[in-house]
């Protein structure tokens, strides 16, 4: 996916989009974080809203746990704008 900086809101340098608006392209975005410790951790996610971004974005998160394969677990990036949501709590 094409890294563009083209919206105020992102945090730091990891902001993405395929600038495809309303189009399901199929590509996916993959962040992995260093855990150093077992335990239960928290994921959120933040993005800046606008009505060109889907109202249903898929997520998948895999943990020590199992893979959570929800097809229904997803975020509607048309509201938050630039807040830090929470997707769930895994270990």
């Amino acid at each position: 996916m094409d890294c563009k900086h083209t919206t105020a809101g992102y945090y730091g340098a990891n902001y993405l989009t395929d600038n495809t608006a309303g189009v399901d392209t199929g590509k996916t975005a993959k962040w992995t974080p260093t855990i150093t410790q077992a335990g239960s951790y928290q994921v959120y996610m933040r993005w800046p809203a606008f009505n060109n971004r889907p109202d249903a974005a898929p997520i998948k998160i895999k943990y020590n746990g199992g893979n959570s394969t929800d097809i229904s677990k997803s975020v509607n990036q048309t509201i938050n704008s630039n807040l830090w949501v929470l997707i769930g709590t895994y270990n």
